[in-house]
């Protein structure tokens, strides 16, 4: 909701491998074309649930989608970690 502030930091949640493809890249290209540049991307968050994605997982998933693109990729160095959410 933030993107465009000073000091946005996008966190994508990240819980199967269609949501960072589907969801986040296009998004992320939008930005290229738009923009003038990537989103940058710090990581991305997961919850690692039976049937969902692990945090490692999920990063890799938004990297690999990110590197589709010659301006999404470049963005790729921005992510340094993963993370994950409890479930109940």
């Amino acid at each position: 909701m933030a993107w465009g502030a000073v000091d946005s930091m996008p966190l994508p949640e990240i819980y199967y491998t269609a949501d960072a493809t589907y969801d986040w890249e296009p998004l992320d290209v939008w930005a290229c074309n738009n923009e003038g540049g990537t989103m940058d991307f710090k990581g991305t968050m997961s919850e690692n649930a039976s049937g969902t994605d692990s945090p490692s997982q999920s990063f890799n998933d938004m990297y690999n989608a990110l590197g589709s693109n010659s301006c999404t990729a470049g963005g790729r160095s921005t992510m340094i970690f993963e993370t994950q959410i409890n479930y109940a």
